[in-house]
């Protein structure tokens, strides 16, 4: 999975990737959903970014390791950050819904 952005401060932009490479499961819940053979569904979920950065500083972001003035953040590159976000991605809730199609 990959995620590209851009990280504002003040006059400066820097574009960021954050990569990952490993297995990831996201924690979601739907409750009265029945499965059913009559269609089939859709799982959608809704990522708040705000969330998965939380415990990033913009301290950190502006200190970051630059790759080709692109802030990348993954396994082997800004490995601190890259662990906060994953950690955030783990235990945090994240919003699904599902769609049912006849």
């Amino acid at each position: 999975m990959q995620l590209n952005g851009q990280f504002v401060s003040g006059a400066t932009t820097i574009p960021v990737v954050f990569q990952v490479s490993e297995a990831l499961e996201l924690k979601t819940e739907q409750h009265n959903v029945t499965v059913d053979s009559t269609g089939s569904f859709t799982g959608i979920t809704t990522l708040d970014l705000s969330a998965l950065s939380a415990g990033v500083t913009a301290d950190a972001l502006l200190s970051a390791t630059l790759t080709s003035g692109t802030l990348v953040i993954s396994s082997s590159v800004n490995t601190a950050i890259y662990n906060t976000i994953i950690s955030n991605f783990r235990h945090k809730d994240h919003h699904f819904e599902v769609e049912h199609h006849h």
